[in-house]
């Protein structure tokens, strides 16, 4: 089975790493949506999601409203969403292909040549 980090590197190397360069916004909005998408889906699972992937335990958050709770999980997956982008275009493919999106998506998303396909 491939990894991310090799399904990241055939991708560029199919499509040329200029390609991507030349698509960098849409590259980078693409993966800011991704994860504000999966923060959703976290926090809409409830509590004890939520707390997991804001590395918080149940007696650190007791005081943390629900509302607090849900922009603690947004700013951790923002944070790890301008981690992938900072880290270039193998970061960002590969922070896609872990959250699920398929090659496809990906390109339907970035490139107007591609033809969209849901993730």
């Amino acid at each position: 089975m491939s990894t991310p980090a090799t399904r990241a590197a055939a991708l560029i190397e199919k499509r040329g790493h200029e390609a991507f360069e030349q698509e960098d916004d849409a590259l980078y909005d693409l993966l800011h949506d991704a994860f504000s998408a999966e923060a959703s889906k976290i926090n809409n699972r409830g509590r004890t999601e939520q707390l997991k992937h804001a590395g918080l335990t149940d007696q650190e958050a007791g005081w943390t409203t629900d509302e607090d709770l849900d922009e603690t999980v947004h700013d951790v997956f923002s944070a790890k969403a301008s981690e992938a982008n900072n880290g270039g275009i193998q970061a960002q493919l590969e922070a896609l292909f872990e959250l699920g999106w398929s090659e496809s998506a990906i390109e339907g998303k970035v490139f107007d040549d591609a033809t969209p396909e849901p993730c």
